[in-house]
């Protein structure tokens, strides 16, 4: 009965496929340290950025200012007019954060986040002439102004 589970186990294991999945145009979370964790920076808030992942963290991060820079490295690929197209891309996205703690219950702060989406493919898939290649990148930066009140230590 053993071997046969075993067996079971291992046929189901080599037919799993991997998922593929996206928050869009969003990370999974900001800030270096949250981005660290996983996104579960929303429960355990660790600097300035946090109310970019949950503003409610502010209350718990004390005075501090942080900064950081996120550099992804991405590869597009796309069918378009029944031609394959791929490229890569390189794009750094800023965050910083700044929060006060003002009294023991109170605390005044803002983060910012970036967020976006691009492509560079190394051909050109639109029939425009004197283009030799097809591109766009989209940016935007959220800044979030953040006031905090812990009603109870635990609330």
């Amino acid at each position: 009965m053993r071997f046969l589970s075993a067996a079971a186990t291992g046929v189901l294991a080599l037919a799993a496929t991997p998922a593929f999945a996206v928050n869009g145009t969003l990370l999974t979370a900001y800030g270096t340290k949250a981005q660290g964790m996983g996104g579960a920076s929303i429960a355990l808030p660790q600097d300035a950025i946090a109310a970019a992942n949950n503003p409610a963290g502010m209350s718990e991060v004390g005075d501090r200012v942080d900064v950081d820079v996120q550099c992804l490295q991405v590869t597009s690929k796309a069918t378009f007019l029944g031609n394959d197209q791929e490229g890569d891309i390189f794009a750094c996205l800023p965050e910083a954060g700044y929060n006060r703690q003002i009294t023991p219950k109170l605390t005044l702060g803002i983060s910012t986040f970036s967020s976006g989406a691009g492509f560079d493919y190394d051909e050109n898939i639109f029939p425009v002439p004197r283009n030799d290649s097809t591109g766009t990148f989209f940016a935007s930066v959220a800044v979030l102004p953040t006031a905090t009140y812990k009603v109870t230590d635990r609330l």
